[in-house]
């Protein structure tokens, strides 16, 4: 499988690009992220959260090599497009289903449990 071999040949065991649909629990995927971001930015877990940034960034290729940040991929809504050049949500073409580009998780000052 690529997700796999793509996954162990990363020198820090960390995928770029999760796939949602390889998620079966997504509380542990991403406390493990925010525990990785926090770390990374040398923070304290207990003062950080999670916030998700839709990129233009469509697939993993696009991603620069040195990038060190997490993406989700594979969001896939039912009615709903995703314009490239607007950078937001549309309504879609009726029965066909749209994919959005990756989703940036990012580590941003704040109880996790807070209201942005």
């Amino acid at each position: 499988c690529s997700f796999l071999s793509k996954w162990v040949s990363r020198p820090d065991g960390c995928l770029r690009s999760i796939p949602l649909n390889f998620v079966v629990n997504p509380k542990g995927c991403l406390g493990a992220v925010l525990q990785i971001l926090a770390s990374r930015d040398s923070k304290p877990l207990d003062g950080v959260r999670i916030a998700f940034e839709f990129t233009s960034y469509m697939s993993e290729a696009d991603l620069d090599p040195d990038d060190q940040f997490f993406y989700l991929s594979g969001l896939v809504l039912d009615a709903v497009d995703w314009s490239v050049s607007q950078q937001k949500p549309t309504n879609s073409v009726p029965k066909e289903a749209q994919r959005f580009p990756l989703i940036r998780m990012v580590a941003e000052d704040g109880d996790m449990f807070s209201e942005q």
